[in-house]
C-alpha cells in the first residue's frame, strides 16, 4: 500500500491558516470547500461547493477567473460564466 498524505501540516508557501479548524476534541480539520451532509447510514453525501469552483473535464475552474479574463477582451464590458452540471462534462472553451 502506498504512503498516505494529508494537508494537516499545511501547504508550502501557502496562506492556509483559515483553511484549518479545530473541533472541541482538539482534532484539526481541513476546509476543502465541499459542502456535504452525513447520512443516517454513515455515508457522506457531497451536495456542492461553498465557492464557485467547478470541474470541467477533470480540471478545476474558478468561474470568477473565467469572467475576469473575458472582461479583459477588447470590446467586452461585462461577462458571466456558469456551468451546467450535465453539460460541464462536455464543455469546451473557445480559443
Amino acid at each position: 500500500m502506498g504512503q498516505r498524505t494529508s494537508p494537516r501540516l499545511g501547504y508550502l508557501g501557502g496562506d492556509d491558516g483559515d483553511r484549518f479548524t479545530t473541533d472541541a476534541s482538539g482534532t484539526r480539520h481541513y476546509r476543502t470547500g465541499d459542502r456535504g451532509r452525513l447520512l443516517p447510514d454513515g455515508a457522506l453525501e457531497i451536495t456542492g461547493r461553498t465557492d464557485n469552483q467547478v470541474k470541467v473535464r477533470g480540471y478545476r475552474v474558478e468561474l470568477e477567473e473565467v469572467e475576469s479574463t473575458l472582461r479583459k477582451a477588447p470590446g467586452v464590458t461585462d461577462a458571466g460564466a456558469y456551468a451546467d452540471r450535465e453539460e460541464a462534462r462536455h464543455a469546451s472553451w473557445p480559443a
